[in-house]
């Protein structure tokens, strides 16, 4: 009887076990993603057109994906749950969810395949983008599925040349029919040509304070058109930036353009302010350079700053952070040339980015983009967005 007992016994747990072996209890299986750009953007829904922008994200995040809504997952990430990240920058790193998103393994340095070219400015114009997020992917066609030709970065020029769902069809150094994702290309400007003879160029609109003229244009000039002001387009024409009427030029219907209102005329430079300026501009066409803070190997930002001021015994700092905690802070509607402004070029109020204002709302700087120390204005839509102070240290 025992014995029966204790064969009873074994056989129980034998066949518990081979239960067990045989068919293991499932755990809920967590599919998980890793980020694979800088300054990705987090949304509160699936839509590139119908959602707000949370936060943002940079490279090596990585998140629980928990679906998949048109060509964005849904996830948790550690501090927020339920958001929204473009597929395009989410790399698969545990299980594969139900619908397996585009591979961008690739990561070349040059386009894969040979690309046609286009003429400069064709009778619709010239519309000029910006790359807002780094390792951004240059594809082959609108859609995920797409190859990936090559990556760029933060900064990159690009000219966009039409819309197809939710890409820019661009062109990338002079390379067209790509295409990048729009939620990360920023829109800067458009090139037109002139459509009449006799177009004046005003300092500020006619019946605004300080409204002269200050040339006449031509039918067919090329102008670039930064923004757009009751009737009246900002634009620049060789260095000369002011209003022109709208009537005088068009834009296409994907360049859609802020709204500012025109800045006050500045006083013209005087004393130390006016050598400042002079010497500053001197250095125009000089190359950029990361951390450069000479002529002969080129500047950034704030080496092109420091080393203007320093050759006035005016002592700032190296960093532009640094430049922004010196001298007295002023409101951008009192500024005199000679004045430094800063911008938060990264996003949010963390100061980036330092030039010199020359006066007229310009200012002259060390520009990465531009590649190298050139004039722009305070008005160009890319700089309205991205001001942050101005100080006085002369």
């Amino acid at each position: 009887m025992v014995v029966n007992k204790l064969l009873k016994h074994l056989f129980v747990c034998f066949a518990a076990l081979l239960a067990v072996v045989l068919f293991p209890v499932a755990a809920e299986a967590k599919t998980l993603g890793r980020v694979t750009a800088n300054r990705v953007n987090v949304r509160d829904a699936g839509s590139l057109t119908e959602s707000n922008v949370l936060f943002m994200v940079n490279a090596g995040q990585e998140c629980e994906i928990i679906g998949i809504v048109g060509d964005y997952y849904h996830v948790n990430l550690p501090d927020r749950s339920g958001v929204y990240i473009a597929r395009e920058y989410v790399e698969i790193i545990g299980d594969e969810p139900d619908e397996t998103a585009a591979s961008d393994e690739a990561d070349f340095d040059e386009p894969a395949v040979p690309l046609g070219r286009e003429p400069d400015v064709g009778p619709n114009g010239r519309t000029n983008g910006s790359v807002t997020a780094n390792r951004v992917n240059v594809r082959d066609a609108a859609s995920l599925n797409s190859n990936v030709l090559f990556k760029v970065d933060a900064g990159q020029r690009c000219e966009v040349t039409g819309i197809e769902g939710d890409f820019y069809r661009v062109a990338v150094n002079g390379n067209f029919g790509l295409y990048i994702a729009r939620e990360y290309v920023k829109l800067i400007s458009h090139e037109s040509k002139l459509l009449m003879d006799g177009v004046w160029v005003y300092e500020s609109p006619p019946g605004e304070s300080g409204g002269a003229g200050l040339l006449i244009l031509s039918r067919d000039a090329v102008v670039e058109i930064y923004s757009a002001y009751e009737d009246w387009y900002y634009v620049s024409y060789k260095n000369v930036y002011g209003y022109i009427p709208k009537s005088a030029a068009k834009i296409p219907a994907h360049f859609s353009l802020p709204s500012n209102k025109p800045s006050v005329r500045q006083p013209n430079a005087t004393g130390l302010a006016a050598e400042i300026i002079s010497y500053a501009r001197s250095f125009i066409g000089t190359k950029y350079a990361s951390a450069g803070t000479s002529p002969q190997k080129g500047f950034d930002c704030s080496g092109f700053v420091s080393y203007v001021l320093s050759n006035f015994d005016i002592s700032v700092g190296r960093s532009s952070r640094d430049m922004a905690a010196r001298g007295a802070e002023v409101q951008k509607a009192s500024l005199q040339p000679g004045d430094l402004v800063f911008f938060a070029t990264s996003g949010g109020r963390t100061i980036s980015h330092v030039g010199i204002f020359i006066g007229d709302g310009l200012f002259v700087h060390s520009s990465s983009w531009g590649k190298g120390v050139m004039v722009s204005s305070l008005d160009e839509a890319y700089y309205v967005g991205r001001y942050v102070k101005a100080t006085r240290v002369i």
